[in-house]
C-alpha cells in the first residue's frame, strides 16, 4: 500500500512538472513578435533598349513601345533594383512589399499599363557608368506574381506581397543559403492599348539619387515573425530546444497521466480491500 502511494505521489509530481513545461512552452510559442523594416535600394538603374542606362539619374523608367519588326508592344525600358539584406534581423520573413514614389519628370504620360515584378538570380550587376545595357541586363528568373498599374503621374505605386515574392526574398537571406542580396526587376506588362509614340505607356519612379523628398514607405518593406524568448525556471532556451522540449513534455504528460490513473486505481483498490 505504501509503495503504491509513494509511486503515485512521484508520478503526480512528474505529471505536474511535465504539464508545467508543456503549458509554458505552448503559451510562449504562440506569443509572436511582429517586426517590420523598410529597406532603400542599395542600387537602382534602368535598362533602356538601344541605350545604356546611366544610373546616376534622379529617376527610373519602365516603358513599353513598338518595333517595326514586331507586332504589338515590346519592352523598351525596365527598372532594376538591388537590396542588401545583410543587416535585416526580423526572424522568419512572412511578407514582402515594394513601394516606389512616382517621378513624373516628363516620363509618365498617363497611358495605362500593368507592370510586373520579377526576381533575378543575377546579382553581379552594378549601377551607373553604362554598366547595364539592355541585351545583358539581369535576367527575369522568377515571376513574383504581383503587379501594379502604371502610367501614374503622382503619388506612389505599391507591389503587394505574394507567396512567390516572400519566398524569393526569404531564399536570398544567408540564413537560408542565399547571398543576402535581392535583385528585383520591374517590367511593362499587359494592358497597353497603344504602344506607338507618343502614346507609349511610360512610368517614372524616383531613384535613390533623387533630390526630391520621398515618402517613408518607399522601398522594400519586410515583415517578420519571431517567437518571444523562452525561459524555463529562469534559464533562457533556444527556439530549437524549446520545440524539442515542447514535444517531449507533451508525451511525458500523457504517459504520466495514464500511469498516475493506473496507480490511483491500484491504491484505491488496495484501500478498499
Amino acid at each position: 500500500m505504501k509503495n503504491n502511494l509513494t509511486s503515485w505521489l512521484i508520478t503526480s509530481a512528474c505529471l505536474f512538472l511535465s504539464g508545467y513545461i508543456f503549458l509554458t512552452l505552448a503559451i510562449t510559442n504562440t506569443n509572436i513578435v511582429h517586426a517590420q523594416v523598410t529597406l532603400s535600394p542599395d542600387q537602382d538603374d534602368y535598362a533602356f533598349n538601344g541605350d545604356p542606362a546611366l544610373g546616376a539619374d534622379g529617376f527610373l523608367v519602365v516603358r513599353a513601345s513598338t518595333d517595326i519588326n514586331t507586332p504589338g508592344c515590346i519592352v523598351e525600358a525596365e527598372t532594376v533594383l538591388g537590396f542588401d539584406l545583410s543587416t535585416v534581423d526580423i526572424g522568419a520573413i512572412s511578407s514582402a512589399e515594394l513601394s516606389l514614389d512616382v517621378n513624373n519628370s516628363g516620363i509618365s504620360n498617363g497611358q495605362a499599363m500593368t507592370m510586373t515584378l520579377s526576381g533575378s538570380n543575377d546579382d553581379s550587376w552594378t549601377e551607373g557608368n553604362s554598366s547595364i545595357i539592355f541585351v545583358s541586363r539581369p535576367t527575369q528568373d522568377i515571376d513574383l506574381n504581383t503587379s501594379a498599374a502604371g502610367g501614374q503621374t503622382s503619388g506612389s505605386i505599391a507591389f503587394a506581397t505574394s507567396v512567390e515574392f516572400t519566398e524569393f526574398i526569404s531564399a536570398t537571406a544567408s540564413a537560408n543559403g542565399g547571398d543576402d542580396y535581392a535583385t528585383i526587376i520591374i517590367s511593362p506588362g499587359s494592358g497597353a492599348a497603344d504602344c506607338s509614340s507618343p502614346n507609349a505607356p511610360s512610368q517614372g519612379f524616383d531613384s535613390k539619387e533623387t533630390t526630391r523628398a520621398v515618402t517613408a514607405a518607399a522601398g522594400l518593406t519586410l515583415t517578420g515573425t519571431t517567437p518571444t524568448a523562452v525561459s524555463l525556471f529562469g534559464v533562457e532556451v533556444s527556439d530549437t530546444t524549446s520545440n524539442i522540449l515542447l514535444w517531449v513534455s507533451a508525451i511525458a504528460f500523457l504517459l504520466t497521466l495514464s500511469t498516475s490513473a493506473v496507480l490511483w486505481r491500484r491504491q484505491t483498490s488496495t484501500t478498499n480491500a
